[in-house]
């Protein structure tokens, strides 16, 4: 299980999280974390987030937090304690709600319920308010607004989900929607905050609840988002290796990609390579053509490795031990970012994949 110890004297202490007073909190804690690092939170790839409103009357009810990509994409952030029966019922549909509300604005009626809080922030438009915090990046005002036009017409959304931890059946709910369209990207993301000495922790965790993979629909080029087709195999993936940020990054994919054909070749599993504008996927599938254990991404010329921990206790859960102690998490959680790749842990990855092959 993820935690932080601290020595004292010659014993490491388990530090036990803080316990965040309520959602006003919560959220404040993460517009502030959001401001000072737009890539604050680990949402899947790697967004730069703009904060354009909090508490944003939507319909019948305020929007937590709104923010925007860098691509014009729409953000809607709810943050719940999950103490908070609410945090297990009615926060999916609030999200929904208020992502129904914004599907199909005009771009200046946005910008008119965003007004006041614009110029709060010192902005006169969401343009620029994106341009400030994207300084590295020129944007283009037409452009923006022809993309952010295009996102809210077709319902193309970012929904974020923040508890203090987060239930099973939310975590089913959240892999279920966004398993079920391709134009909402959905992300559950725990955050933990502790208090050591004078200094306050503030950790946050993206929960994958990693979908089964379907049969790959029939597509010609690439959609809207860049997303082409899946092709069998790394052929493609071993392709995007070249856009490594350094050689460490360029050596590991290279080891992750040796290691996934390993795998194949000795029939634990099948890999499949989905690609988008930013990031590409190596996906894997067992023998019976349901999820794998694994997910291998290289996102902008960096490598992440995930676990689908709940593939891993149904179909190796006598290994599931021994990636626990490998990792340090305990399955069963949710899927999870791999926060070091090491030769320990591809190895009981590989004995996960083995057992399961056994038992089919």
């Amino acid at each position: 299980m993820t935690g932080i110890w601290r020595k004292d004297g010659d014993k490491w202490r388990l530090v036990t999280p803080s316990r965040i007073p309520d959602e006003d909190a919560l959220q404040e804690r993460i517009v502030d974390a959001i401001v000072n690092d737009p890539q604050a939170l680990p949402l899947s790839g790697q967004p730069r987030l703009t904060i354009v409103g909090q508490k944003v009357w939507l319909g019948n009810g305020e929007a937590d937090v709104l923010a925007i990509e860098g691509d014009g994409r729409p953000v809607v952030i709810e943050a719940k304690l999950a103490r908070n029966q609410e945090a297990r019922r009615k926060v999916v549909a609030q999200a929904l709600e208020y992502a129904a509300d914004l599907h199909r604005m005009p771009v200046d009626g946005l910008e008119g319920i965003l007004g006041s809080q614009l110029k709060e922030r010192g902005y006169e438009t969401i343009a620029e308010a994106v341009g400030a915090v994207e300084q590295d990046v020129i944007v283009d005002n037409k452009a923006f607004y022809a993309s952010l036009s295009e996102h809210l017409a077709r319902g193309s959304f970012r929904i974020v989900f923040l508890l203090d931890a987060a239930p099973p059946v939310l975590v089913k709910l959240a892999g279920f929607l966004e398993a079920i369209t391709d134009r909402v990207v959905v992300d559950l993301v725990t955050i933990s905050t502790y208090d050591v000495g004078i200094e306050q922790i503030f950790l946050p965790q993206r929960i994958d609840p990693e979908r089964s993979p379907e049969p790959p629909p029939v597509w010609s080029g690439s959609d809207r988002q860049g997303r082409t087709p899946p092709t069998e195999g790394s052929k493609r993936f071993q392709e995007s290796i070249s856009s490594a940020t350094n050689r460490d990054q360029e050596g590991l994919l290279q080891k992750l990609v040796n290691w996934a054909d390993a795998l194949e070749k000795e029939g634990l599993c099948r890999w499949q390579t989905s690609e988008t504008r930013n990031e590409t996927n190596l996906l894997s599938t067992l023998s019976d053509r349901k999820a794998g254990m694994a997910r291998i991404n290289n996102a902008s010329g960096t490598a992440y490795l995930w676990v689908n921990d709940w593939v891993v206790l149904e179909k190796a859960p006598s290994t599931s031990r021994v990636l626990e102690a490998v990792t340090g998490r305990e399955m069963g959680m949710g899927g999870f970012r791999a926060e070091k790749i090491t030769d320990e842990l591809l190895d009981a990855l590989t004995q996960a994949y083995r057992e399961a092959a056994e038992k089919e």
